[in-house]
């Protein structure tokens, strides 16, 4: 088993383009939203690979659901610790046409983890 550590989970939006211009209006077929994080991409990329992934840190109370299903959805066994706030934004225009090429803009995070919920962290990660 491999364990994976979120410490600023995200709501990933990623929006393909054929060609970004900036000051005009692009269309896009689809935009897709899923719950994110360096982490908690990784455990999905593990489980993709055929290893034992368990994805864990700290995601906002509001999104903490949406993070644990979509992680069972793809086979990703989890368990968050839901703190005060919301998971940051990190909005992904990817363009489609030609080389391709990514623009990201991230939102600060504000999420507020408590001296408890470090407690609760560290009490399912090393339960000594």
């Amino acid at each position: 088993m491999i364990l994976t550590v979120t410490l600023n989970s995200t709501i990933d939006i990623v929006i393909p383009v054929d060609t970004l211009n900036p000051g005009t209006v692009s269309r896009t077929k689809a935009i897709y939203t899923y719950p994110g994080g360096k982490a908690t991409n990784v455990a999905r990329a593990l489980k993709e690979l055929g290893s034992v992934p368990y994805a864990t840190g700290f995601v906002g109370i509001r999104d903490s659901r949406e993070t644990e299903h979509f992680l069972k959805h793809h086979g990703v066994e989890s368990s968050y610790i839901p703190c005060t706030g919301s998971n940051r934004i990190c909005l992904l225009i990817t363009e489609t046409k030609g080389a391709p090429r990514e623009t990201v803009i991230n939102s600060e995070s504000d999420i507020d983890i408590s001296k408890k919920e470090i407690q609760a962290f560290f009490k399912l990660t090393c339960p000594l």
